[in-house]
């Protein structure tokens, strides 16, 4: 454990270090940005913005009526929350530096339902561009994942642009990138999601032979998740579904984030339920589950029809809820030191670590990086293979569970049938004790002879001395049952024959009081 654990903190040192953006300072005095030292720069604080929530002004009043509205962002990612409306942004750029560099604009955040870019000429406002979520990607000004425009020098010193940006989550980390930094940044991207969608379909077509292979559900629950839960949810966070996989079907692109979470946190639920075998090791835990995963399909229907504030906060309130339940779960488990549960705990604790440093990111306490940027598909990958692995632990661990079961299960048929064997020969012995039933002129002899067991300590015998007629009967109970008894029975019956021979062959007729004497003395 302490192995895999150090190599994974070796990766991430070395993501860090190697395919770190260049962000740098820049100069922004008077408001306008005239220079930056690196290739890249976050502007959040060079920035004047206004939040419109009812979405009425439009852009040929912006300027002119709410001019005086706008405010100095203090952050390098203004964030608004949750909040419904139009997010205006005003940013001044010197125009030379433009010329000079090629400049691009990215928000950093590609959720957004809809976004314009505005230049400032004479007085009014021209639509340079457009980017989003309902935006059909032959419609972008910009191919890319994020909302990102081509800043274009006006006739001035000085160009100024309006970007208006629509939709539900309102967090900003606007950064510039002159044209050769946007370049590799973006070719960076597409490996980034390259590799990551790779990591998705390589462990879900895995995990899916699996499940063909050994039959056992816990991996169709695992590949769901793969599928819904890292794949569809957090690609779609990151803006990657929409660009890549369907950058025209606008409709669509809106309301798979929302629904690929709950679908997605419903089969992580699943498949954690059987995972960790909750309902036999926390029966009260799997209650809950049980009830979250009925909320969850019902919030999973309403997806499709639904998509504002509240429905967001629910679902989030959801994920954090089905985390506490599993952990509280998980726990337990890896302090007893089975293996599989520290993995699992390990994985999801990379995936949310990774998710702390995005949002730390989105909320400016941390400088955007590579890992900042993608941590969401970092830690996603990271705990898709981990939790391969200890998937393929557990299973692991129950097969051979199951047969050393198996093994004591033969060596205790085996020892049965010894001992059946052993008891058959034991009851056809102790038939073989027993006397026929008799016959004779004047007399008719009628037992009946049943054990507690299948052999057992009772025994009787009698005979008849053909030479004064007479009939004697022997009757003895062993104390105990089966075979020990049952041996000390066939002790007795060889000494009463051997008398009886004795008896019988006897030139001398004895009596019946001297044949209980004789008996009694051997």
């Amino acid at each position: 454990m302490r192995f895999w654990f150090k190599c994974l903190v070796a990766l991430l040192m070395l993501f860090a270090q190697t395919a770190r953006e260049a962000f740098a300072d820049f100069n922004c005095g008077n408001g306008v940005i005239q220079s930056w030292s690196g290739d890249a720069a976050q502007v959040g604080t060079c920035m004047e913005y206004f939040f419109d929530s009812a979405s009425a002004i439009t852009s040929s009043k912006i300027k002119i009526s709410h001019s005086a509205q706008f405010r100095q962002s203090t952050s390098r990612a203004p964030n608004l929350g949750f909040a419904h409306g139009t997010f205006w942004i005003r940013l001044r750029v010197d125009s030379d530096l433009i010329k000079k560099h090629g400049a691009f604009i990215s928000l950093g955040n590609p959720l957004v339902d809809r976004a314009s870019l505005y230049e400032s000429q004479a007085g009014s406002l021209r639509e340079a561009g457009r980017s989003g979520v309902v935006v059909a990607g032959a419609e972008e000004s910009v191919s890319d994942r994020d909302i990102t425009f081509r800043l274009s020098p006006g006739s001035g010193r000085v160009s100024e642009f309006f970007i208006s940006a629509q939709g539900v989550q309102q967090s900003f980390v606007p950064t510039l990138r002159s044209e050769v930094a946007f370049n590799y940044h973006q070719r960076l991207e597409y490996l980034v999601f390259g590799l990551y969608f790779g990591v998705i379909a390589v462990m879900a077509l895995y995990n899916l032979s699996l499940f063909f292979v050994v039959r056992e559900t816990v991996y169709l629950w695992y590949v769901g998740a793969i599928v819904f839960f890292h794949g569809f949810c957090f690609a779609g966070l990151m803006g990657a579904t929409n660009f890549f996989l369907w950058p025209e079907a606008t409709t669509f692109a809106q309301r798979q984030l929302p629904a690929s979470a709950p679908l997605g946190l419903l089969f992580t639920v699943l498949f954690a339920y059987q995972f960790l075998q909750i309902k036999q090791n926390h029966p009260r835990v799997a209650k809950l589950l049980r009830a979250l995963c009925v909320v969850l399909v019902v919030h999973f229907s309403l997806s499709f029809f639904l998509f504002n504030v509240w429905h967001i906060t629910i679902g989030f309130i959801f994920q954090v809820a089905a985390l506490a339940l599993v952990m509280s779960s998980a726990i337990p488990q890896a302090r007893d030191g089975i293996r599989s549960a520290r993995l699992f705990i390990l994985a999801w604790a990379v995936l949310i670590v990774a998710g702390l440093v995005f949002c730390a990111g989105q909320f400016g306490l941390l400088n955007h990086t590579f890992l900042s940027l993608n941590g969401p598909l970092l830690g996603s990958a990271i705990e898709v293979v981990l939790l391969s692995i200890a998937l393929g632990d557990k299973i692991n661990t129950i097969r051979l569970e199951k047969e050393a079961a198996q093994k004591i299960a033969l060596e205790n048929a085996r020892e049965r049938a010894v001992l059946d064997a052993e008891m058959s020969a034991a009851v056809a012995v102790q038939s073989t004790l027993l006397p026929p039933s008799m016959k004779s002129v004047g007399y008719e002899l009628a037992t009946y002879y049943r054990v507690a067991e299948r052999v057992g300590g009772d025994w009787f015998w009698h005979s008849c001395d053909e030479r004064t007629g007479v009939v004697y009967v022997y009757i003895g109970d062993v104390t105990g049952h089966g075979v020990p008894s049952a041996l000390l029975t066939g002790v007795i019956c060889g000494a009463v024959a051997s008398l009886e021979s004795e008896f019988t062959k006897s030139p001398v007729v004895i009596n019946s009081e001297e044949r209980l004497l004789a008996t009694a003395r051997n």
